[in-house]
């Protein structure tokens, strides 16, 4: 999530040492090589020797050291779009890069709240309520002021004794948007409300919450659209920098912490604003604190028929669904299925499986798009299929697979099964325990399931003619 930058101290002596050391080596180090030599070899010019040897050496050791040091005193701070010169003594940056794939809320040393809303997943509106409600706990929770730098320029101008220009703020939350977890929010009308309506609240709450919106991968429609209704709430939005990057903060040594919003700014400073959003919310406000809740309902259902359209505007009136980065509700059936196997983990995956809406990923044949079967240890055939990218990720990753060796083909579970059992060949889905060990099996194989799941699944013998699995 951060990354620091300081002066090590330790290197610095001990680089101070070993030059101090050579040094001495090439002055006295003959009359002490006179002594020693004779303990080794009664040759003449050992001492000669062992001389220039070790101080051949003790160069080699200062340039190592002295190039590890320069690296690290001239650290670039791209996130800042600068390079830094060095990190004067007593002062401390830390870089923080959401690089998390799940939702995640922290809060960093000055106060700022990072809230990133995670990639596509399969999890129900619980979990993206639950992070809300987490957002809204940590900008509650006592905590001193933070102090926001509003210069645009060098890092260097953040350190002491400079007095930089900075704006003092109560809380400031930084929403980290992805670009892969959109659809997650936009997909639902009823979804992209209760984020308004949070962040609305927030924009509204005294003392005042700054918030800023971070889009990655800002260039979509769909990024826009929120870019848009975000802007309209009064919600500022930027884009990180290259890594990912959305903060640095400064501790000086006078123990104030700086904090310095990174990236830049999505659209003209000047640029037309909907007001549309924030005016909806406060029509629920004056509703919600006459307790109207006849009127309350009414604004919400228009306000539900508005983003419904906005969102058909840019995307179509019927969206398919994408493939998900992660799937954690599939995984975790798939695993109790693979731990246990009891019926009611059987009879839960089988459920999953035939409604399913989000497609399986497999490998496809790069310039065709086709996919095959493969063969399985014992001679059954079966085509491998993944949850979610992260899955493929690491199944690619594990078994060193050339990424340009293979294409990525989509199949909802029910068109899969069917599939497979017109060609007579198993289903085998590929779930991981953690990163490196896929369940129940040795790591980087999969296990051939959908075979014996298909026997059980009640609805689809129809689909089991020809399963050889």
């Amino acid at each position: 999530m951060k990354r620091t930058a300081s002066v090590n101290r330790f290197a610095v002596a001990m680089f101070v040492l070993v030059f101090c050391t050579m040094l001495l080596n090439a002055i006295l180090g003959q009359h002490l090589w006179r002594h020693v030599a004779p303990w080794l070899s009664s040759r003449p010019g050992v001492a000669e020797l062992l001389q220039g040897t070790s101080g051949l050496l003790l160069l080699v050791v200062v340039f190592w050291w002295g190039f590890r040091l320069k690296g690290r005193m001239r650290e670039k701070i791209d996130e800042y779009g600068v390079t830094m010169t060095e990190v004067p003594d007593g002062h401390h940056v830390e870089v923080f890069r959401p690089v998390l794939v799940e939702p995640q809320v922290s809060l960093t040393s000055s106060g700022v709240v990072i809230a990133d809303l995670g990639l596509s997943s399969d999890e129900g509106p619980d979990v993206r309520r639950e992070l809300l409600r987490a957002v809204e706990k940590a900008t509650s929770s006592p905590h001193a002021s933070v102090y926001l730098a509003q210069h645009q320029g060098s890092i260097e101008g953040l350190f002491a004794p400079a007095e930089p220009q900075v704006v003092e703020v109560a809380s400031a939350v930084l929403w980290v948007v992805h670009a892969a977890g959109l659809g997650d929010w936009l997909d639902d009308p009823a979804r992209l409300q209760e984020l308004l309506r949070r962040l609305h609240r927030l924009v509204g709450q005294e003392p005042p919450i700054h918030q800023v919106a971070y889009l990655v991968d800002h260039t979509s429609k769909q990024a826009h659209l929120l870019a848009d209704l975000l802007r309209g709430l009064g919600v500022a939005t930027r884009s990180p920098e290259a890594d990912g990057s959305v903060l640095a903060e400064v501790h000086r040594p006078d123990g104030v912490v700086i904090s310095a919003l990174l990236g830049r700014p999505l659209g003209a400073a000047n640029a037309a604003v909907d007001p549309y959003p924030r005016t909806v919310n406060e029509e629920k406000d004056a509703a919600e604190s006459l307790e109207e809740r006849d009127r309350l309902r009414q604004i919400e259902e228009h306000e539900r028929v508005f983003l419904a359209k906005r969102f058909a505007a840019v995307v179509g009136d019927r969206r398919k669904k994408e493939a998900l980065s992660r799937a954690p509700r599939l995984n975790r059936l798939l695993l109790e299925v693979a731990g246990e196997g009891a019926d009611a983990a059987w009879k839960a995956l089988n459920t999953e499986l035939l409604r399913r809406e989000y497609p399986l990923l497999l490998m496809a044949d790069p310039r065709t798009g086709g996919v095959a079967p493969r063969a399985w240890p014992g001679g059954a055939m079966a085509i491998p299929a993944y949850p979610d990218l992260v899955s493929l990720e690491w199944t690619v990753q594990g078994l060193k697979i050339p990424p340009t060796s293979f294409g990525v083909a989509r199949m909802t579970p029910r068109a899969l099964f069917e599939w497979a059992a017109k060609i007579g060949v198993a289903v085998a889905i590929n779930v991981y325990v953690d990163r490196s060990t896929p369940s129940g099996i040795a790591p980087k194989k999969w296990t051939p399931w959908l075979c014996r799941l298909l026997r059980r699944c009640p609805g689809v013998e129809a689909l089991l003619e020809g399963d050889r699995g």
